[in-house]
């Protein structure tokens, strides 16, 4: 259990450490980048960390194994729109299918891409219902 609680809080450390990007991006890029090319960015951040939790998952007891793909794929789709989404949910299938392989990377891919189809479509619903 305590080896567990170390395991989530390397992966807050992570989140930190990309949320503090993203803090940076946001004030480096207002002035000089365009909005999609910030959104891929923060999409290539998101994924990466993507990778990350995927290849160093939590180990559970009864040889489970848990990684957390799924918070920093919606994140990127709140923060970085759709474009940031595609990036990130591409990444983590990628690195799915090449580091599991056969028929469980199938559905760790679907793992990776509900989130971009959810995050996509909650932010077409509320630019939709926000200008109302």
């Amino acid at each position: 259990m305590f080896l567990t609680l170390i395991e989530i809080t390397k992966g807050l450390g992570l989140l930190t450490l990309i949320s503090l990007g993203y803090i940076f991006l946001l004030s480096y890029t207002e002035a000089q980048l365009n909005k999609p090319v910030r959104d891929a960015v923060i999409g290539l951040m998101f994924g990466l960390l993507i990778a990350i939790v995927m290849i160093d998952p939590i180990k559970l007891s009864e040889g489970a194994t848990f990684d957390p793909r799924g918070g920093p794929a919606i994140l990127a789709g709140v923060f970085a729109g759709p474009i940031g989404a595609i990036i990130a949910a591409v990444i983590g299938s990628w690195v799915r299918w090449s580091v599991v392989g056969g028929p469980v990377a199938l559905g760790g891919i679907v793992g990776c891409l509900a989130p971009l189809l959810c995050t996509t479509l909650l932010q077409s619903f509320w630019h939709r219902w926000s200008h109302i």
